[in-house]
């Protein structure tokens, strides 16, 4: 009886040993998680032609810029919320004294002005963040505003919007 105890605690033991040697040594492979295309290889996805704030805009925001301008209180910079739509429309008194998103003019937008800078004043997000931007963030952001800027609520408050069957062509045979 206390033969089998022992080996039960033993198993205890050197089943997780075994299990971490096993991942050290799959981690240790120079091939485990890496990649075999070049960079010229890796295609870039395509901007939309008409982009989505919800789907396009917001995540770019939420990944870079909600950091510093989200809802936390005590980390948000600047007294800015781009998580909200007073805010995101609003004018930005620190730096610039543009609108932060003036909807048709991207030029004229405070947010367009500040991811396109190479100054370390005025640059956002900062180069301190490690949060930079894809020029593809910075062309869909541009292009979200001169669209428009149009605001979504989250898609799960949204009315949900009946389309049209796809057209599909039954062959009758035998």
């Amino acid at each position: 009886m206390k033969v089998q105890k022992n080996l039960i605690l033993s198993l205890y033991f050197v089943i997780p040993m075994v299990l971490l040697l096993g991942v050290k040594y799959l981690l240790s492979k120079p091939s485990f998680g890496t990649y075999s295309h070049t960079a010229s290889e890796v295609k870039t996805v395509p901007i939309p032609s008409e982009v989505s704030y919800n789907f396009d805009v917001k995540p770019i925001l939420s990944d870079k810029c909600y950091t510093c301008h989200g809802p936390d209180a005590e980390a948000r910079q600047a007294n800015l919320r781009l998580d909200k739509k007073e805010g995101a429309f609003g004018m930005a008194k620190n730096l610039s004294n543009l609108p932060i998103i003036k909807k048709g003019a991207p030029s004229e937008s405070a947010l367009i002005f500040h991811i396109n800078s190479t100054d370390a004043v005025n640059q956002m997000p900062p180069a301190d963040a490690n949060l930079a931007l894809t020029d593809r963030d910075k062309k869909v952001l541009e292009k979200w505003i001169s669209q428009g800027a149009v605001w979504e609520d989250h898609w799960a408050y949204q009315r949900p919007k009946k389309s049209t069957l796809p057209f599909a062509q039954i062959e009758r045979g035998v």
